[in-house]
């Protein structure tokens, strides 16, 4: 008979709980980010455009924290003043880990 081996296998267990959270061996739940807020001031603005503040309040782990269009990468940020001359939606994108959240406003320009 050829020599015998004696495995043993650690197993970290991850469990998605409710589709909301993942529960660590130690008993603790991380989320998804969670965005508390997301705001334009102001959030119309004249026919020829202008500057308007996109403002954000995330809690919980956040890995990456990214705005759109055109702005990208904003992690350790919570606001960024950005010109507008056409109606534009913005979109707020925060990710760990668990997963991801997404925020949206809208600046509106007009008469």
């Amino acid at each position: 008979m050829g020599p015998r081996f004696s495995h043993s296998l650690a197993v970290a267990l991850v469990l998605f709980t409710a589709g909301c959270g993942v529960s660590l061996l130690d008993g603790t739940v991380a989320d998804i980010p969670d965005i508390q807020s997301f705001t334009a001031t102001p959030a119309a603005l004249p026919a020829d455009g202008g500057t308007t503040r996109l403002a954000w309040t995330i809690q919980g782990a956040v890995n990456a924290v990214g705005l759109e269009p055109g702005i990208g990468e904003v992690t350790g940020y919570s606001s960024a003043d950005v010109t507008v001359r056409a109606t534009t939606t913005y979109q707020l994108t925060a990710s760990n880990y668990v997963g991801v959240a997404n925020a949206t406003v809208t600046v509106t320009v007009g008469p």
